[in-house]
C-alpha cells in the first residue's frame, strides 16, 4: 500500500528472502515433535492390522479410524490450500505501487483484472520454480502445526505432489427421485446404491492401492 508503513511490514526483496530463509529450521525442528506419528499421521501408540488404506475399525467399543499402516488416526487438515488468492483491483489502483505486467513471468499472479500478490512474492523470490519451493514449504509448515492432511478444495497440482492424505472434492452427489428430507436421498433405495456407483467412479484416477 502506497505511503503506509507496518510493523512486520516486507519492505524489500531482500528482506522476503531473509525471512524466508529464517523460517526453514524453526520448522523443521517443530516437525520433530510429532515423531510419535506413522507416515500418514497416524498414532502409533494404537495400532491395528495394516490393510494398505484408510479404513474404519470397531474394536466393540470404539469405531477407530485407522490410516494404511495400521495406525489410528485422526484427521486433522486445513482446508482450501493454495498459493495465495487473488484480490480485486478496481476502485482500489491509487491505493497500490505500480504492478508488474500481465505478460511473461508475472502471468500466473495475474487472474483477469484481479492480482495474486502472494504469488507475486513468490515469482519475486523464485522465478519460474516459485511453484515447486511453495509447495515445499508449505507441506513442511502443515506437519509443524500439526496437520495431517490436506483439506477439501486444495490445490489439486499441490495435492499431487505431496505426501500428506488429503480429501479431495467431489462433484454432484448421489441422488434420488424419492427424497427422505428435503434434499437428503433415500439411502436405502436400490437407486441410491446404483447413483453412489456412479458418484464413487469419480475417484478411480485416484486410486493407487487394490484392484
Amino acid at each position: 500500500m502506497v505511503g503506509k508503513e507496518w510493523r512486520g511490514r516486507i519492505e524489500s526483496p531482500e528482506r522476503l528472502a531473509e525471512e524466508w530463509d529464517a523460517e526453514e529450521e524453526p520448522l523443521r525442528v517443530a516437525v520433530g515433535r510429532f515423531d510419535d506419528r506413522g507416515p500418514y499421521g497416524g498414532w502409533k501408540e494404537r495400532r491395528f492390522e495394516a490393510a494398505g488404506f484408510f479404513r474404519t475399525e470397531f474394536d466393540g467399543r470404539n469405531r477407530w479410524f485407522v490410516d494404511p499402516d495400521g495406525y489410528a488416526a485422526f484427521s486433522v487438515g486445513m482446508d482450501c490450500v493454495h498459493p495465495g488468492g487473488a484480490a480485486a483491483l478496481r476502485g482500489m489502483e491509487h491505493l497500490l505501487p505500480p504492478l508488474p505486467p500481465k505478460e511473461g513471468a508475472w502471468a500466473e499472479a495475474w487472474h483477469g483484472s484481479d492480482f495474486n500478490f502472494a504469488a507475486a512474492n513468490l515469482i519475486r523470490r523464485f522465478g519460474g520454480e516459485w511453484r515447486d519451493r511453495w509447495a515445499e514449504r508449505t507441506e513442511l509448515r502443515l506437519k509443524a502445526w500439526g496437520f495431517n492432511t490436506i483439506g477439501n478444495w486444495s490445490d489439486p497440482e499441490f495435492i499431487r505432489r505431496s505426501s500428506l492424505p488429503y480429501v479431495w472434492p467431489m462433484n454432484d452427489f448421489p441422488a434420488t427421485t424419492l427424497s427422505i428430507f428435503r434434499d437428503f436421498p433415500d439411502v436405502f433405495s436400490p437407486e441410491y446404491e446404483k447413483e453412489a456407483r456412479r458418484f464413487g467412479e469419480q475417484l478411480l484416477p485416484l486410486r493407487t492401492i487394490g484392484g
